[in-house]
């Protein structure tokens, strides 16, 4: 019967070999894994692979987009009620409130009650600035729904009218 001691007095050659040979083994594994893991620069994301809760903010400022509406969605923000953290509070009613955030760029209207009601009076808010349908999809304008309202209303388009 060999063991590893035998085979070892035996033949040192042999046993450096095969531990250099499982070192490599080892070492060649762990790259290939590792490479496997990490995406290219240039790769992106699989869109349909998000939820579809997630809220991907423009890749480009909107503004450029529609430099007609630039002062208008200045207007908007200037109508500040309150700032809470950074994040601008336009409007608030018991079914909705507006806010803005600045760093992703984006206006949410979060809807607390009555979601088809509340969407149609915060279109209206916003077209009483002068904007029009389709500029609210430039805007951009997002349509959150509370938790009860989600489970309520799961087909519920986070997009404004027309877009």
């Amino acid at each position: 019967m060999l063991n590893l001691n035998a085979i070892r007095q035996r033949s040192p050659l042999f046993t450096i070999a095969v531990i250099f040979v499982l070192i490599g083994l080892i070492l060649l594994s762990v790259f290939s894994a590792r490479d496997k893991k990490s995406p290219t620069p240039l790769e992106s994301p699989n869109p349909s692979a998000l939820s579809p809760e997630v809220i991907i903010p423009p890749k480009e400022k909107t503004v450029q987009e529609n430099k007609d509406i630039k002062p208008i969605r200045d207007k908007i923000i200037a109508s500040e009620l309150s700032n809470q953290n950074g994040d601008i509070v336009l409007f608030e009613s018991q079914d909705f409130r507006i806010v803005y955030v600045p760093t992703p760029d984006i206006f949410f209207v979060m809807v607390n009650q009555n979601p088809i009601e509340s969407r149609v009076l915060a279109q209206k808010w916003f077209l009483d600035f002068e904007l029009k349908q389709q500029d609210l999809c430039t805007l951009p304008v997002r349509f959150i729904l509370n938790f009860e309202l989600k489970q309520q209303n799961p087909n519920f388009n986070i997009l404004p009218d027309g877009c």
